[in-house]
C-alpha cells in the first residue's frame, strides 16, 4: 500500500487514475475488484463506507428499502473493496482529504482497458 503525498497535484492523479478507464464510486470498483480487474485503488483516507452485497457477492447495493433475505449487510464496505483488491494482486494508493472529491473519493484503475 502507498501514499499520495500531500503535495500531490489532482490533475497529476486524475490523469494517472484515468489512463486506464477506472471505476468510480464504490459501486464501479466493487465489480471491478470482485471480477479481479483492479490494478490500483486511489482512495481518500476519511472513505467510509457501508453497504449491501447479495449473498454470493455480485451485485452491490448502497441501501435497500425493504428487508431482503437476498442481501447482506456489510458495515464497511471500503474494507472489502481493498482485501479484494490485494487479494487478487493489486495494489492500494491512500490519498490527502478531498483529492478524490470527484471520484466520490474512490477510484480504480483497471488492469485491462474496458
Amino acid at each position: 500500500m502507498g501514499n499520495i503525498p500531500a503535495n500531490h497535484n489532482s490533475q497529476e492523479l486524475a490523469a494517472m487514475v484515468t489512463s486506464k478507464l477506472p471505476g468510480v464510486g464504490i459501486k464501479d470498483c466493487w465489480n471491478y475488484a470482485h471480477e479481479g480487474d483492479g490494478l490500483t485503488l486511489y482512495l481518500d483516507y476519511t472513505l467510509f463506507e457501508s453497504g449491501y452485497l447479495s449473498h454470493d457477492e455480485s451485485q452491490f447495493r448502497k441501501r435497500i428499502f425493504f428487508k431482503s433475505a437476498l442481501f447482506k449487510k456489510v458495515p464497511d464496505m471500503v474494507e472489502k473493496i481493498i482485501n479484494e483488491v490485494v487479494n487478487k494482486g493489486g495494489k492500494v494508493v491512500f490519498t490527502n482529504y478531498n483529492i478524490l472529491k470527484e471520484y466520490d473519493g474512490i477510484a480504480l484503475k483497471l488492469r485491462y482497458p474496458a
